[in-house]
């Protein structure tokens, strides 16, 4: 019998996963309903500058993340960002090129130019590569429109996995000897994102379900330049590193109120950015439609191609100039940095369940460093793939279940459009206590009531308050501001700490883990 893997998930976690176990001679199902936040990943880190290294990147990610990091994680990350020419080559692309160097920029929170593209988009190249590849093996079989609902567990082990066939309305078990999550993040949950629909908090709520332990749940990164104008626009985010350019931020009267924050101005870490564009809205400072303005008409004219040429491209086909004219952006839940707690091997707690990419908690702390999203993707994604092979289980086959969808139940879409207005007021920019609880206890309350698992509605709704009760809670628990978690209430606290939670008994049981400070 043939080692089975099965993959959740659609964007490149999930595919560079699917290649190395492929590679190893498993039998592979990659289940996807979307790619995720992957097709919008315009470029990387590397360690590619005469002047990096993995040390540099390494300490670049420890202060990014406010030393909430696990190193062990962070080593991996660093360590991998040097394979990563090699893999390009591999896969037969290259980086993007100025004459005969490759371009790098410089992300916020870095001390060195190091983020490179391939193609222009390297989200899009890359995962159009893999798919390429996979297509010609016969070991690898995609299930398209389908998304899990829940885990399948024999013995305290992941055997396999419930799905939904968007297309057929059928729900059906799959049985696999491991079972990996590459689902993504849950910051589509937020009113205001930058996150595609297919992502939500069905990963978080599975592998809590199953008894995995997570952690880092309150950090939420917002993307600090998110449009608000024009509307075919909203939530589409500007590149930040278009502030080592040039590009500089201005209130409604014209000013750069980002010099307040000190000298350096926007070329700050993106959680102090998104802080002080809130706060300035929040003052009367914002534009008409409730941002500040981007202002990039000292960019200079050359570097409009390249990486920054989508997005200039993106504008004009709205009739806005970004050489010429202001956009007007606000911060918006882009990242969430907390997720299911993993090994240096992909493994998570639970025997047969390993996690890739942004579903998981650990590596980026308290705020993540420009360009470590792409480069957690394809390391990351790597070494789930590795080990979910060479540790899966010989899993006899699942009795066939199949059984229809319900739908038609109008409170579902009702209870999510309000469940989205608590979400964000509880775990927006700003954070206290008051609100904090108050979205708990109106979780809890939407929580208590009976969700049919017969309508894929309802049961992804479901998943997604799991996930936020969770999140909110952690926020809660940690009462002085840290990263991208900001309190108006923030208390000192001399210790540092990482909050995890794992179901036990039935229950969520959170707790306070004393991080060392790595040397």
């Amino acid at each position: 019998m043939r080692r089975r893997v099965l993959i959740l998930g659609g964007g490149l976690s999930a595919y560079t996963a699917a290649r190395e176990a492929v590679k190893s001679g498993c039998e592979v199902i990659l289940a996807q309903d979307g790619a995720g936040a992957s097709p919008f990943i315009h470029a990387f880190c590397t360690v590619l500058g005469e002047d990096d290294s993995a040390a540099f990147l390494y300490e670049d990610t420890l202060r990014s993340g406010c030393g909430q990091n696990d190193p062990t994680l962070v080593k991996i990350l660093a360590a991998g960002a040097e394979t990563i020419p090699a893999y390009i080559r591999e896969l037969g692309l290259d980086f993007d090129r100025e004459g005969d160097r490759i371009r790098l920029i410089r992300p916020l929170g870095a001390s060195v130019a190091r983020v490179a593209s391939v193609g222009g988009q390297s989200g899009p190249t890359l995962l159009k590569r893999l798919k390429e590849i996979l297509a010609a093996s016969p070991l690898f079989r995609e299930r398209k429109n389908t998304r899990a609902v829940s885990l399948i567990l024999q013995n305290g082990r992941v055997t396999g996995a419930r799905l939904y066939d968007r297309e057929t309305g059928f729900f059906y078990d799959l049985s696999a000897g491991a079972v990996i999550l590459a689902t993504g993040g849950w910051c589509r949950l937020f009113p205001q994102t930058t996150t595609p629909a297919d992502l939500s908090g069905d990963g978080i709520a599975l592998a809590y379900q199953a008894g995995a332990r997570l952690c880092d749940l309150e950090f939420v990164q917002f993307e600090p330049c998110a449009a608000v104008f024009p509307e075919a626009l909203r939530g589409k985010s500007v590149i930040t590193t278009l502030f080592y350019e040039g590009a500089v931020l201005r209130n409604k009267a014209g000013e750069r109120f980002m010099l307040k924050a000190g000298i350096e101005g926007e070329k700050v870490q993106k959680d102090v950015l998104s802080l002080w564009m809130a706060r300035e809205i929040d003052g009367g400072g914002g534009s008409p439609h409730g941002g500040v303005y981007l202002d990039c008409t000292a960019v200079p004219a050359e570097k409009w191609s390249g990486v920054y040429e989508a997005y200039w491209q993106r504008y004009r086909a709205v009739g806005i100039d970004l050489k010429t004219t202001c956009a007007e952006v606000a911060p918006a839940a882009h990242t969430s940095l907390g997720g299911v707690m993993i090994d240096e091997a992909c493994r998570t707690t639970v025997p047969g369940l390993y996690a890739c990419g942004e579903v998981t908690g650990g590596l980026h702390g308290a705020n993540r460093l420009g360009g470590n999203a792409g480069l957690e993707t394809l390391v990351f994604g790597a070494l789930a793939g590795k080990s979910a092979a060479a540790e899966a289980a010989d899993v006899p086959p699942l009795p066939e279940r199949r059984a229809p969808a319900q739908h038609g139940r109008p409170e579902p879409a009702l209870l999510r459009e309000a469940f989205g207005k608590k979400l964000a007021l509880g775990l927006g920019v700003e954070r206290c206590e008051e609100r904090l609880r108050e979205g708990v206890a109106w979780i809890e309350n939407a929580l208590g009531s009976p969700f049919d698992p017969a309508c894929p509605e309802e049961k992804r709704l479901e998943n997604d308050l799991i996930c936020a009760r969770l999140a909110l809670t952690a926020a809660r628990m940690r009462r002085e501001s840290c990263g991208c978690h900001v309190r108006l209430d923030s208390v000192e606290s001399p210790e540092k700490y990482r909050i995890t939670v794992q179901k036990q008994n039935g229950k969520a049981l959170f707790e306070k883990k004393t991080i060392e400070v790595s040397k």
